[in-house]
């Protein structure tokens, strides 16, 4: 007997009624009808697909659409999970609902009719107009709060005056209007801190939020309610509103997948690597580039009769950087280069020649910045040797490879706060404790030479390098002058030799009232890991030709969130993994040889300095701490883990 929608719908709408056990004549339904009526959908599904109905209210052709689909797969689900059972035509819901069917395969029918309202919604919303015009942030804004938060991270909208706003400590999730910062959703029910990643569509209606390696939820930038959450998905890589589609990772394959909005099939990717880790869309229509650390692809994407076709236009492979480590790289000049962090530098990648460019910067510069214009970035320089100036800010000038000091007067150059990109279009964020600052254009001084300041930097480096072997030398001396003035003892007991030299005397911790750099909250714990060198091979090499051990670091999930402390002699791969739930609040880097850490998400990973100790009371760790603290705010380092080679750690909880 065939239906129409408005069948089903009222099906659905009617099915509490039957179930209460009111009377009703049964002959006139379809065995579909009645397995649906015996065996419902849960509560959260038929809740979503009324938030999907009230959605369309509005639109009768879409709704008449999503109905279809919706009626189809009731009926894929109620055949599905009575396959091999005997059903007669006769037969009562009562008798159909003490049939043995197994209640796994209704809970993946259910997941799959509420990614049919999900998709259908998701395609919808995609292409609509942007929630907020765009328009360009002239001038610069402060916020005390944004979305009613205390924010801790931002993610931006291409495409739109839009942002999502995270709030910290166990804070929610809200869109927020920029740059006026006017709320538009607050989402009190879904916890800021407890998802990794997350993404906003370049119209700024919906975004995508990955909780660790275990669900993806997309939620409704407008209402500010969850549209869709699925475990079949573990990240979330971009959108491709051309394409009506989006790419994420499918946790059955652990493979990156694209999933076509209009028609919610998945298709696995052939034409790049398994271990997908980064998209940037392109300026040109339905092409995107993505890649891994080491590989660099533009892929077409183009709709045919038998669903999305992806297509390999370009391949480079990185060789002359140590690869894109860090987040999403970043689109210049007209999209003809593409710009990323490689493990503490910077490199860059011509798409049109395939030239790769490592910048060198490490020791100077840091690892972070914001888009500015299409040849410019803000950047920060490293404080001087002695630490008496702070932290620089500066306008990076990619084609002329100068630096413009930013005035210091300007919220751009506010110290001990966060850089912050606006992903995909211009402007910069500066966060940390308190007031959070918001702009694009920035005042700038005379551009200099990148490589003069680079290498005035770096002498004034070894000039304090050498000038403090020198002090230690003379306190030797002085201290070896006043022994030597000392009356000699009538007695004096043989001496023992230790095996390794113990120093007891701990530094004075530093005064906590200068406040932790880059945003790093006061209430973190400090956990430290060192170790002369790692376990294994990466298969990695340092600059200067040393093989590079690994180390795995497991963050546990606990009440405060953790600052992390990573120190080694040789090179070391760490390798962080984190707990759902975990509150990795950074990671502060330290060894005599570079090191690289992967797995950190979104923590910032901070490079310290050529600090290193395996081992307590010893003067390396008292260095060690006493650096930790001066990025702290004067926390001590409370929990160290030290061997001579490293293996597997566990820290938080």
């Amino acid at each position: 007997m065939r239906h129409t929608f408005r069948s089903y719908t009222m099906l659905l709408l009617l099915t509490p009624v039957f179930l209460s056990g009111c009377s009703f004549t049964e002959r006139f339904l379809s065995s579909v009808e009645k397995i649906h009526l015996a065996f419902p959908p849960s509560t959260e599904v038929r809740v979503a697909l009324e938030d999907v109905r009230a959605a369309l209210k509005n639109e009768p052709d879409a709704l008449k659409t999503m109905e279809e689909r919706i009626r189809s797969q009731i009926q894929l689900r109620s055949l599905t999970c009575t396959l091999g059972l005997s059903i007669g035509l006769l037969d009562s819901v009562e008798k159909i609902k003490a049939l043995p069917v197994k209640p796994e395969c209704l809970a993946e029918q259910d997941e799959a009719l509420a990614a049919v309202a999900g998709t259908f919604r998701l395609s919808r919303l995609l292409v609509q107009p942007p929630l907020r015009p765009l328009a360009p942030l002239d001038g610069a804004f402060a916020f005390s709060t944004m979305g009613g938060l205390n924010a801790s991270s931002f993610d931006a909208a291409s495409q739109a005056n839009v942002l999502l706003v995270r709030g910290s400590n166990s804070g929610g999730v809200a869109s927020v209007e920029i740059p006026s910062g006017k709320t538009i959703a607050s989402m009190p029910n879904i916890r800021g801190d407890y998802y990794y990643r997350a993404s906003v569509s370049p119209n700024g209606r919906v975004a995508a939020l990955s909780q660790g390696n275990s669900s993806v939820m997309f939620v409704d930038m407008e209402r500010g309610n969850k549209l869709w959450e699925t475990r079949k998905f573990t990240q979330f890589y971009a959108w491709l509103p051309d394409a009506r589609a989006i790419i994420v990772r499918e946790a059955k394959s652990s493979s990156p997948v694209l999933l076509d909005l209009e028609t919610s099939r998945l298709d696995a990717y052939t034409v790049v690597p398994k271990n997908l880790k980064w998209v940037t869309p392109s300026a040109e229509k339905n092409t995107v580039w993505l890649g891994s650390e080491r590989e660099v692809f533009q892929v077409e994407y183009t709709r045919a009769k038998d669903g999305l076709q992806a297509t390999v236009t370009k391949n480079f492979h990185l060789s002359q950087t140590r690869g894109v480590t860090s987040h999403p790289p970043t689109l210049m000049n007209q999209g003809k280069t593409l710009f990323f962090v490689s493990n503490r530098d910077f490199g860059s990648l011509d798409l049109e020649t395939g030239q790769e460019t490592a910048w060198n910067v490490a020791d100077f510069l840091a690892n972070h910045y914001a888009k500015l214009s299409e040849t410019t970035l803000l950047v920060e320089s490293y404080a001087t040797p002695d630490r008496s100036d702070g932290m620089k800010t500066w306008v990076l000038d990619l084609a002329s490879r100068t630096l413009a000091p930013v005035d210091t007067s300007s919220t751009a150059a506010t110290p001990n706060r966060l850089i912050t990109e606006l992903s995909g279009r211009a402007g910069w964020i500066r966060h940390g404790s308190g007031t959070t600052y918001m702009g694009s254009a920035v005042p700038a001084g005379t551009p200099q030479s990148l490589k003069e300041l680079s290498s005035a930097f770096n002498l004034e480096r070894q000039i304090a390098k050498i000038e403090k072997m020198e002090r230690q030398e003379q306190e030797k001396a002085e201290r070896a002058r006043l022994k030597s003035q000392s009356p000699e003892p009538l007695f004096r007991p043989a001496e023992v030799v230790p095996t390794t030299p113990v120093y007891r005397a701990s530094p004075p911790a530093l005064s906590p009232s200068a406040p932790p750099r880059f945003g790093l909250p006061l209430n973190a714990q400090v956990e430290a890991v060192g170790v002369y060198q790692g376990t294994g091979t990466s298969g990695g090499v340092s600059p200067e030709g040393r093989k590079m051990g690994t180390v795995d670091v497991l963050v546990r999930r606990g009440t405060a969130p953790v600052i992390l402390v990573l120190s080694s002699y040789e090179p070391v791969q760490w390798k962080i993994s984190i707990d759902p739930g975990a509150q990795l609040a950074g990671v502060l880097l330290s060894g005599y040889y570079p090191s690289l850490v992967t797995g950190a998400g979104s923590a910032l990973v901070l490079q310290m300095g050529r600090f290193y100790a395996y081992q307590r009371s010893t003067r390396e760790y008292d260095a060690l701490n006493r650096e930790v603290q001066s990025w702290t705010g004067g926390q001590s380092i409370k929990v160290f883990q030290g061997q001579y080679k490293g293996t597997t750690y566990t820290v938080g909880g």
